[in-house]
């Protein structure tokens, strides 16, 4: 009798672990599908990120490094297959150095807190923005490679818009001041938010400026191209290393560097429901145990019962009775489980 109530407690262990990583499972999945249904605010599609590591070039000067980069971007557009071309210090969810600035809007129409007026500054080219699938809500892009001697302009995120002046189209024409900036910095356009770092977390505020008024080095290109010249990676490495040299570099689909940044998700549900499969599938063979044992017992007793006349539902029904009983007991204690882990 010892062994068949510890058969039975087993049984009923096993199917509220079940219980409770099927529910696991079902979390990480939710959490899974809410990462990826976010909007990114670029297109990922039949784009290739090129990233350089700029600090490993054997360069004089950083202008030097600007005009090598320049020499890449235009080999890079020449290929076939090539739509556009840009080049900034940080994609989106790729490593790139960038460093926050605090702004202030030239004239201040709103008290806004500080931390509400910090945005990543990114130095980027006039083709960078295009070839990521980015158009403006409002305003324009930069329409060419603006230089230091020309006014300062800026294109920003629809976040920063919306703090500094409410709406999109109102932040066009307006004025920021900057840190290392002598001049207003003028809004000429507003994209949609984009994810930086991190898909999981809350777009954070970003400014697009081109890079030689920011004084950014680019170290990433991003290519927008046609499903064959998306496959040229050989041709592509060729062009980056006869003009900066073999450095090792990475050329990444942005599709796969969006799948990467919900790896973790993916890997916790898949683990969750494999672990869960399995323990059910313990639990199950655990309950046919019991049951039989049940049943092998009984057959006296069932044959006296069908003898006297008895009906054939109720002999099965008393037969599989601890099989249900065991799983109503296993649910139960699963259920309970979980209520515990979501008040702790």
């Amino acid at each position: 009798r010892s062994e068949e109530r510890s058969g039975r407690l087993l049984v009923i262990s096993q199917l509220a672990i079940a219980v409770v990583l099927a529910a696991l499972a079902i979390g990480f999945t939710r959490s899974l599908l809410a990462v990826q249904s976010r909007p990114l605010g670029f297109s990922p599609s039949n784009r290739l990120a090129i990233s350089i590591p700029v600090a490993r070039l054997r360069t004089p000067s950083s202008q030097d490094v600007e005009r090598r980069l320049d020499d890449v971007l235009s080999g890079l557009a020449g290929l076939p297959g090539g739509v556009r071309v840009g080049a900034t210090n940080l994609a989106p969810l790729i490593p790139g150095d960038a460093f926050r600035l605090l702004v202030e809007p030239t004239p201040a129409l709103r008290r806004v807190t500080a931390w509400a007026r910090v945005a990543l500054n990114l130095g980027v080219t006039s083709d960078y923005l295009p070839a990521l699938g980015v158009a403006p809500l409002a305003g324009r892009l930069f329409d060419q490679d603006l230089d230091q001697a020309l006014p300062p302009v800026v294109v920003i995120t629809e976040n920063l818009a919306r703090v500094l002046w409410g709406s999109a189209s109102a932040a066009v024409g307006q004025h920021l001041t900057m840190p290392g900036e002598k001049r207003p910095v003028e809004v000429i356009g507003v994209v949609p938010d984009m994810v930086a770092h991190d898909v999981r977390a809350r777009p954070t505020p970003q400014m697009f400026r081109p890079h030689r008024q920011a004084r950014t080095p680019t170290s990433t290109i991003v290519v927008e191209c046609t499903r064959a010249g998306c496959s040229q990676t050989p041709a592509m490495r060729e062009v980056v290393a006869g003009v900066v040299g073999r450095v090792p570099i990475e050329i990444q689909t942005m599709d796969a560097v969006v799948v990467r940044a919900v790896a973790q998700e993916r890997l916790l549900s898949g683990v969750a429901l494999s672990m869960a499969v399995l323990v059910l599938l313990l639990g199950a063979v655990g309950l046919y145990t019991a049951t039989a044992t049940v049943i092998a017992r009984g057959q006296k007793t069932i044959a006296i019962r069908i003898a006297l006349g008895a009906q054939s539902w109720r002999i099965v029904l008393g037969a599989v009775a601890v099989g249900i009983r065991l799983s109503a007991l296993g649910l139960g204690t699963g259920l309970l489980l979980l209520y515990g882990i979501a008040r702790s």
